[in-house]
């Protein structure tokens, strides 16, 4: 059941990154943005595109290591806050509440939250469960 959410999360943050490419050349063909914002847009959309890349292909393509490494925990909490900032900022800092990247956000935050706690392991105290 882990891998098929995980690879759910995979399918919609590669969405993501297509719509990123998109906005992208949206960014550089409009000719309403100040010449000083422009370059910024872009870096910060090209930088972000390539963490949401990135956590598409973890995902997709590293499912055992996501589920079951520290470090591919840590990239799922990555996620998880990725989402949930982004979700939050729709809320907090968007001019213009729009529900839907509110509702998506969200979900893919949440998605990754069960994840991450799904695949924790309690820490062991002793190494046997014998008591000597």
């Amino acid at each position: 059941m882990n891998q098929i959410l995980l690879r759910v999360g995979g399918v919609v943050n590669a969405m993501f990154v297509i719509f990123h490419v998109w906005l992208g050349y949206h960014i550089h063909a409009s000719p309403g943005i100040a010449a000083g914002d422009r370059p910024l847009m872009e870096m910060l959309n090209a930088g972000g595109m390539l963490f949401i890349l990135l956590f598409a292909v973890s995902s997709l393509c590293y499912a055992q290591e996501m589920l079951g490494t520290k470090l591919g925990r840590l990239m799922m909490l990555f996620v998880f806050l990725l989402y949930g900032s982004r979700a939050i900022e729709e809320i907090v800092i968007s001019p213009r509440f729009s529900p839907s990247i509110f509702t998506v956000c969200a979900l893919l935050a949440g998605l990754y939250f069960v994840l991450y706690f799904r695949t924790h392991k309690p820490a062991q105290i002793f190494k046997s469960d014998r008591i000597k």
